[in-house]
């Protein structure tokens, strides 16, 4: 997902889960691996729409829900790479 927060480009890494899964948490799928991927496309997207140079923050939004169709758990933590 990418936003804005007033002047700055915000590129939002958007990771669900299940509460009982065998996974790990929401959070914990956002892997070094994943967050190399999410800068490097970003990266991208700012050559292409012209902003390059431009002040850039990656958050991160968490849902955890209970498999019946309710989020249990939702977080966002700006600044998270």
């Amino acid at each position: 997902m990418i936003a804005a927060d007033g002047e700055v480009n915000v590129i939002v890494e958007v990771r669900s889960r299940r509460a009982s899964g065998r996974f790990g948490s929401a959070v914990e799928a956002v892997t070094p691996r994943k967050c190399a991927q999410v800068r490097a496309t970003a990266q991208v997207y700012l050559r292409f729409a012209g902003l390059e140079g431009a002040r850039v923050r990656f958050d991160v939004v968490a849902v955890t829900y209970d498999g019946m169709g309710s989020f249990t758990e939702i977080r966002h933590l700006p600044g998270a790479f």
